[in-house]
């Protein structure tokens, strides 16, 4: 058996250990909430196909309903593990439940992390970026809201306040722009390989998305 494949059974080994949950506990949704979610996860895919590797490991770290890992372990054969804080798994995809700041797998676990989203959601994203940049390989690959203009925070703050009324989700911490994000992405000892704009999900019903990819480096971590 080669490295990467006893890598790959240890992997599985450790997540079937951990707090998985248990795909008969789904909360039941709607036939428009399915369709929202089910193409969030299409768009999502379509511009991370781009920039992950076919067979790649991937860490989607706050994985939410886990459509997007299930599109990525399907059709781009990449070995995909799940991690959240709360359950909104919608899939048959194992989910791994972990505390929000200790990420449970050894240094150089994963080809790539993915933040979909997430780090505006994390109370502490300094903490939850450098966990991230420990647990990876090659890159870290983030989404956020741009956030530049006062019209996009109010449509930001609109369309969260929506998904917390219709669906439970929580309200965001930050309102970051693209700077900030990239300046703690290199105190953390990130290097910035690209930044892009990569649309909205809902036209303007949502505000305009940056897509980062970090590059780990030896770089020491500045944050305090």
């Amino acid at each position: 058996m080669d490295k990467q494949a006893i890598e790959l059974s240890e992997r599985q080994g450790r997540v079937e250990g951990m707090n998985a949950s248990q795909p008969a506990e789904r909360r039941e949704l709607s036939r428009s909430d399915e369709r929202v979610h089910v193409y969030r996860a299409q768009w999502s895919f379509e511009r991370l196909s781009q920039m992950i590797r076919e067979g790649d490991s991937v860490l989607n770290l706050g994985a939410g309903d886990c459509r997007l890992d299930q599109r990525l372990a399907r059709d781009h054969r990449c070995e995909v593990v799940s991690l959240d804080v709360d359950d909104y798994n919608e899939t048959e995809l194992p989910l791994v439940l972990y505390d929000g700041l200790h990420i449970p797998f050894p240094d150089d676990s994963f080809d790539v992390v993915l933040l979909i989203f997430a780090l505006h959601h994390a109370e502490d994203p300094a903490a939850v970026l450098r966990e991230a940049r420990r647990v990876c390989r090659r890159h870290i690959i983030a989404f956020e809201d741009s956030l530049i203009s006062l019209a996009d925070r109010l449509v930001f703050r609109g369309f969260h306040r929506f998904l917390k009324w219709s669906q439970g989700f929580p309200l965001p911490q930050h309102e970051w722009p693209p700077q900030r994000w990239s300046e703690l992405a290199r105190d953390i000892g990130l290097a910035e390989i690209a930044q892009k704009d990569i649309g909205r999900t809902f036209g303007y019903l949502a505000s305009r998305h940056m897509a980062f990819v970090w590059e780990k480096t030896d770089a020491a971590d500045r944050t305090p």
